[in-house]
């Protein structure tokens, strides 16, 4: 389901797009915030480029809703339904969590 952003707007109203839009701009932010304070490169490039995959995901996905960019079949992470693609995001947060948990150490290569 493609327009599920569209849908839920007809379904719950504007209010609670706009608040599922909010929660995904602070998801975003958030990870990003977790790249720029690690300290081990590997795990900064890690999570930069799972940021920048839920990032483009996220927008394309809101703006085809919108009219404003072409249906790609892009799916909308973590609301939309699909089976594979919603556990490729929950591995995908896992790691970002993993990334965050040893933030602060070195690895014993980089010394």
């Amino acid at each position: 389901m493609e327009f599920v952003l569209t849908s839920i707007i007809y379904c719950f109203g504007w209010i609670v797009g706009i608040i599922i839009i909010a929660l995904v701009l602070s998801f975003i932010i958030r990870m990003c915030f977790i790249s720029i304070n690690t300290k081990n490169t590997y795990g900064k490039l890690l999570v930069s480029g799972l940021c920048s995959l839920f990032t483009i995901q996220f927008i394309l996905n809101i703006l085809a809703n919108f009219s404003l960019s072409p249906i790609l079949g892009i799916s909308m992470p973590f609301i939309s339904y699909g089976g594979s693609q919603l556990v490729i995001n929950v591995v995908a947060i896992s790691i970002i969590n993993n990334v965050y948990k040893f933030r602060n150490t070195h690895s014993e290569l980089s010394n």
